[in-house]
């Protein structure tokens, strides 16, 4: 007997690490491409949480005015974000180690770059790696080219558009109301509306859920059943079964028939490549308009171009659009803050709870807090106080119906054994399932009717005063009236201001310069001057009245700067007032007070508005 022993050489520890990455034997793939995913994704998360809980405010402009983006700083769920790198930064490269601090890097913005290029660099892995399985399965590589289209989407509007801008403070924002913000500048800059790739992407976008629902729909309708009437028809499919599991026949002869015959498919290879072709390319066109409107190459323009015999114009909806382009990109002027609001916090001042929970109390019930001086000199109309009684009563009305009609089906569902399977396993119209859905019904138009009552009773609310309270401002019948004795106008005096004049003057003097640069009044160095002592003196008036109202002291001062954008620009045009504007304003004061003048009205419906928070 000969025995033959042979050597096996052991496999490296290379090999046993590559054969560990390629196998499709694991619970979840790796492959080459996830070696670089799974780090660049994990830091892209990471950094996005934790910015967007607790980052900074960011100087997204570059202009030293901060805007906060993060839960710590003021925002919420809608409003917070992750707020673009500085412009002063523009496309330059910025980790870390390039920042002198870390407190620089955050002030500049560096997360955005930092969760965008990672972010990026991982879903473009991430594609590879579902075009590299499917190629260890023998699979086509569809999947890969079918998810290409969110990629360059995200690519577009996260490299491209501010490679194109020059800028990364171009970019989309990370969060809810950013992204709305970045849709409304960009159609103002870009006319995105109006150019053809964005079209082709909307019909992408739409006609890609019209017929998944078609298709989704015609499927379910024409299942084979496989099941008894008691049970569920999609009881009756086993996974991996050899045999079809709808009747494309039927589908095709129903849609034939419901349109016409060519309108349906009878292959249904060629109609799920359809299904998956038509929102990717649309898409791909979506990606590739954002990509030219990032060199400014932007929609169609028609503005004043339908014109009659005479020469005059004819305006269109075209002209409609330009104009509402012009406003949304005048109020987007920097400075201006006022897309959004949310986000233009530069400092986040602790809020007194009881107060916050006292006024979102009296707004849900319909009241508003009154100032104890008249803000607009506009007659209020009188209240209707039977509206108000009859939406209470309607929705108290609806309110009891529903637990009513409610308590009645609960016990009548308690008394049910299998009222999960008689609700949503049932394949008939049963009694059970009418009444499940009609109570669900009753429930949205119940909510539907309290939010719509709810907030035309908060539109209309009156002043916090009685019904039965004399209005002291309207004459009162069957009493002599005597002449009004008329008190000189009450401007409020600070003994100690809140903070020096050489430092206001100072603070004034740099945030001026700043919104006048380039503008001719850098050249008239005495108005310059006029417009300074002027500013300071109506703002020291301001903060008299604010302090005088009761409003802290240390709060006014943490919220002056949002205080001087609301005094010192103009609301609409996100311009700086002139000195006549404001010779007009003290003179306003001198005569009416400062709570008749416009600033102070102003500033005062802005802390009712909450885009000033001095509580």
């Amino acid at each position: 007997m000969t025995v033959i022993l042979e050597r096996r050489e052991s496999e490296s520890l290379w090999g046993r690490f590559c054969n560990w990455i390629t196998s499709t034997e694991n619970r979840l793939y790796i492959g080459w491409f996830g070696v670089l995913m799974i780090p660049t994704l994990l830091t892209a998360t990471s950094v996005f949480i934790i910015a967007f809980i607790a980052a900074p405010p960011v100087d997204i402009d570059g202009i030293r005015e901060p805007v906060s983006g993060s839960l710590l700083y003021g925002n919420n769920i809608i409003s917070g974000a992750i707020i673009p790198t500085s412009a002063a930064i523009g496309l330059h490269f910025y980790p870390i180690w390039e920042a002198a601090s870390v407190d620089e890097w955050l002030y500049n913005g560096g997360p955005y770059e930092l969760i965008v290029l990672h972010f990026l660099l991982g879903v473009a892995c991430y594609m590879g790696r579902e075009w590299e399985l499917s190629f260890r399965l023998g699979m086509r590589p569809w999947i890969a080219v079918a998810y290409s289209a969110p990629v360059a989407a995200a690519t577009a509007v996260f490299l491209i558009y501010p490679i194109g801008q020059g800028s990364f403070s171009d970019g989309m924002p990370l969060g809810i109301s950013g992204t709305f913000n970045f849709m409304i500048v960009f159609q103002a800059e870009h006319n995105i509306l109006m150019h053809p790739f964005h079209m082709l992407g909307v019909a992408g976008v739409f006609g890609g859920s019209l017929f998944s629902a078609m298709h989704g729909s015609l499927v379910t309708s024409s299942l084979i059943r496989e099941t008894t009437e008691n049970e569920s028809a999609n009881a009756g499919y086993r996974f991996g079964q050899e045999e079809e599991t709808y009747n494309i026949v039927a589908a095709h002869g129903y849609f034939g028939r419901l349109i016409f015959q060519y309108a349906s498919f009878n292959n249904s290879r060629s109609l799920h490549f359809f299904l998956a072709a038509w929102p990717v390319v649309g898409i791909w066109f979506t990606a590739l308009g954002i990509s030219t409107m990032a060199f400014n190459l932007n929609g169609f323009n028609f503005n004043q171009s339908v014109v009659d015999s005479q020469g005059r114009v004819i305006n269109t909806w075209a002209d409609i659009i330009n104009r509402a382009n012009l406003g949304m990109e005048v109020m987007h002027e920097r400075n201006a803050h006022n897309f959004p609001l949310d986000l233009a916090a530069v400092e986040a001042p602790s809020i007194n709870t009881e107060a916050k929970w006292f006024m979102i109390e009296s707004q849900r019930h319909s009241f508003h807090l009154v100032d104890p001086s008249p803000i607009e000199q506009v007659p209020s109309e009188p209240w209707d106080w039977h509206c108000l009684t009859a939406k209470t009563e309607m929705m108290t009305f609806s309110f009891a119906l529903l637990f009513f009609i409610g308590g009645l089906l609960l016990l009548h569902f308690l008394k049910k054994k299998n009222f999960s399977r008689d609700i949503f396993h049932a394949n008939s119209l049963s009694l059970d399932r009418t009444l499940f859905f009609f109570l669900f019904l009753l429930i949205i138009i119940h909510n539907i009717h309290f939010t719509v009552g709810f907030c035309d009773c908060n539109r209309l609310s009156p002043p916090l005063e009685l019904p039965s309270q004399v209005h002291p401002e309207l004459p009162q019948p069957g009493i002599p009236q005597e002449e009004p004795v008329v008190q000189p106008p009450e401007v409020p005096r600070l003994d100690q201001p809140l903070m020096p004049d050489d430092v206001r003057f100072g603070e004034l003097r740099d945030r001026l310069t700043i919104y006048f640069l380039g503008r001719n009044e850098l050249r008239h160095l005495a108005q310059f001057a006029g417009i300074l002592q002027k500013a300071v003196l109506l703002e020291k008036k301001i903060e008299a009245a604010l302090v005088f109202d009761g409003y802290d002291r240390n709060v006014i001062l943490l919220q002056r700067h949002h205080i001087r954008g609301f005094l010192f620009l103009h609301p609409t045009r996100a311009l700086v007032l002139s000195e006549r504007t404001l010779d007009r304003y003290l003179n306003e004061i001198q005569i009416n007070g400062t709570r008749q003048s416009v600033p102070y009205t102003r500033v005062v419906r802005a802390i009712r508005n909450q885009h000033i928070i001095l509580l």
